[in-house]
C-alpha cells in the first residue's frame, strides 16, 4: 500500500522501510557500498542512501551480561567462568582473560562441561563452556580504567588487570563489591556462613588480606574522591569511611538506597532510593537536599565531568537529566523496559541501552533522540567511539554493531535527512 522499499537484516529479521514511492516498485539495484537504487511503475528511480552498519555476531555458544568500553578503543565483555574477552576495535583482534591467580584459602570448581539451551530474543542457542559456569552478576571499573573487579553468581570476587591480562580470585561468599581508583583496594560484603552476620571488608589485592570495617546489611557500595567509601545499608543510615575512619551520615526519611555516586570533586554524594526519590548530601554543609521526578526506584546514577548535571534511571524506563544548580530535571523517554546503563558523549549527546532490545541517542539540546535497533537480545552497552563517527552497540547475545554517527540524533531530523538523502530523477 504504502510502495516502500524493505531492507531487511539477515541475521535478526529488522526491518528498514524506505518510503517515498507513489506508484508499485517493479525494479531494484544495490550496490558493493549497499546504496539502492529503486523504480517504480510511473517512471521514478530513487536512489537512497542506506547508513552502514557492520554486525559481528561474536561467540554463537555464550552470552553476556556486562560490557564496558575502555579508552574508547577496547571492548570488554563478561563471559561464564568468569572470564573477560578483550576485543581491540581498531585493530579487530580479541584475546580472552582468565583467572591465574587464587589468593589462598579459596578453592574452584573445575573440569566441569557446561551445556545448556538459553533464549535469544527469539531463538534458542546452545551454550557450552569447560570449567567454571558462573556468570558476572557485577562489574565495576576503576577510575584508572585499568582494572575491573566482577562478582559472579557463585559469590566470587575477582580483580583484572587490563594490561597485564589477567585476572586474581580474591575472595568468596560476596554479595556487594566496590573497587578503588587505582585497582589497589577493594570492598566487599560477605557473609561467613551465618547468613544474619554481614562481614565489610577492605582487601589490598596484591596480597589478598583482608581488613575488618564493621559489620552490617549493605545494599550498595562505592569507592570516590580521595578513595572514600560510602556505604548504604538497611536501616536508613550510610557509613563513609575515610581512610577507614567511619562517618555516619543519617536521613530524615527512612530510604533503602539503591545506588551511589559521589560528584567529581568528592564534596557531594547522591544516593538513589526505592521512594523514587534521589537524596543529595553536602558533606561541606552537612545538608541533604532531595530531587523528586522518577516513578520507580532509582537504579543508576553518574554526574556529568563539569559536576553541573546529574543522570539516573529508574524501573519507571526513563532517564532523568537534573540541573544540579535548580533541581530541575529533563525525562527521556522512549524505552519500554528498563534502561540498564547510560553513557554521555560528545556534543550534549547520550547514549542509553534497554532491556526492550534497543539503543537511543538523545540530543540534549532539542530533548530528541532516535532508536539504534536490530540487536538481538537486551542492550547491554551503547557508546560513542572517540575520533571515529562511529556508535558501537553491544547485546546479551555478543553482537557487536558500529553505527555511523553522521546522522541527525533527533527521530524528525533524521527523517529530513532521508528524504534530503533521496534523489528523484526520472
Amino acid at each position: 500500500g504504502d510502495h516502500a522499499v524493505l531492507v531487511s537484516d539477515g541475521w535478526n529479521g529488522s526491518t528498514l522501510r524506505l518510503t517515498g514511492h507513489s506508484a508499485a516498485v517493479e525494479a531494484l539495484a544495490v550496490s558493493s557500498n549497499g546504496t539502492i537504487a529503486s523504480g517504480d511503475r510511473k517512471g521514478v528511480i530513487r536512489v537512497w542512501t542506506v547508513p552502514a552498519v557492520s554486525r559481528d555476531h561474536g561467540d554463537d555458544r555464550t552470552t553476556s551480561t556486562f560490557a564496558v568500553l575502555n579508552r574508547g578503543r577496547e571492548l570488554i565483555l563478561t563471559r561464564r567462568g568468569p572470564r573477560l574477552e578483550v576485543r581491540d576495535l581498531e585493530r579487530g583482534d580479541k584475546r580472552l582473560l582468565e583467572i591465574t591467580e587464587v589468593a589462598p584459602g579459596i578453592t574452584r570448581e573445575m573440569n566441569i562441561r557446561i551445556d545448556r539451551n538459553t533464549r535469544i530474543g527469539n531463538r534458542m542457542i546452545r551454550e557450552s563452556s569447560d570449567g567454571p559456569d558462573p556468570e558476572v552478576v557485577e562489574l565495576v571499573q576503576s577510575a584508572d580504567l585499568r582494572h575491573v573487579v566482577t562478582l559472579d553468581s557463585s559469590g566470587q570476587a575477582v580483580v583484572w588487570d587490563l594490561v597485564a591480562g589477567r585476572g586474581k580470585l580474591i575472595t568468596d561468599k560476596v554479595i556487594h563489591v566496590a573497587i578503588n581508583a587505582d585497582g589497589s583496594q577493594i570492598a566487599t560484603s560477605r557473609t561467613d556462613g551465618n547468613h544474619s552476620r554481614r562481614l565489610i571488608e577492605e582487601w589490598d589485592v596484591a596480597s589478598s588480606t583482608p581488613t575488618k570495617l564493621g559489620e552490617m546489611v549493605a545494599l550498595t557500595m562505592k569507592y570516590g574522591p580521595g578513595d572514600r567509601l560510602a556505604i548504604a545499608t538497611d536501616t536508613n543510615l550510610v557509613i563513609i569511611y575515610d581512610h577507614r575512619e567511619p562517618t555516619r551520615l543519617t536521613f530524615p526519611r527512612r530510604h533503602a538506597f539503591r545506588s551511589l555516586a559521589f560528584s567529581p570533586d568528592g564534596k557531594k554524594l547522591f544516593l538513589g532510593s526505592d521512594s523514587w526519590e534521589i537524596a543529595v548530601h553536602d558533606f561541606e554543609t552537612d545538608t541533604v537536599d532531595t530531587l523528586h521526578g522518577h516513578m520507580g526506584t532509582v537504579l543508576n546514577l553518574a554526574v556529568s565531568p563539569d559536576g553541573k548535571r546529574l543522570f539516573s534511571s529508574s524501573v519507571d524506563n526513563t532517564v532523568r537529566v537534573w540541573n544540579l544548580a535548580d533541581g530541575s530535571s529533563l525525562p527521556l523517554r522512549g524505552h519500554t523496559a528498563l534502561v540498564s546503563s547510560f553513557e554521555l558523549g560528545d556534543n550534549d549527546t547520550l547514549f542509553t541501552s534497554s532491556y526492550d532490545g534497543t539503543a537511543r541517542i538523545w540530543d540534549l539540546t532539542t530533548h530528541g533522540s532516535r532508536p539504534l535497533v536490530g540487536q538481538e537480545d537486551r542492550v547491554l552497552l551503547a557508546h560513542q567511539l572517540p575520533g571515529r563517527q562511529r556508535i558501537v552497540v553491544v547485546d546479551r547475545a555478543h553482537q557487536v554493531a558500529e553505527y555511523p554517527d553522521t546522522l541527525p540524533h533527533d527521530e524528525l531530523l533524521l527523517r529530513s535527512w532521508l528524504d534530503s538523502a533521496t534523489n528523484l530523477t526520472r
